[in-house]
């Protein structure tokens, strides 16, 4: 809880960097952690779910633009679901290589 970490991520062509803070850890059960520059906010919310299979997350991210990127805000809103997949198949690709 409160740890910081910058993010460099490229999105629709341009190099996008957010500041972040974990702003919620419930160990095993919940993580949440805010990422902040001069256009948007962005908050990463993870919720996991012990299951018979292994476990189930849930991962929902949400972005709150601010003062001009409001106005694009429709224009970028079809390059998230790109985003969506891509982090998706990270998180995918990053938990299989974790030891069982």
């Amino acid at each position: 809880l409160g740890s910081r970490f910058h993010n460099v991520s490229e999105f629709r062509g341009r190099r996008t960097e957010l500041d972040y803070e974990v702003m919620r850890f419930d160990q095993n059960e919940h993580l949440t952690f805010t990422g902040e520059n001069k256009t948007v906010t962005a908050t990463d919310d993870m919720a996991f779910r012990t299951t018979a299979a292994g476990t189930h997350i849930t991962y929902r991210a949400h972005f709150r633009f601010k003062r001009w990127a409001r106005l694009a805000e429709p224009m970028l809103r079809p390059g998230f679901g790109k985003i969506a997949d891509e982090t998706v198949a990270q998180l995918l690709a990053t938990l299989e290589r974790l030891p069982r």
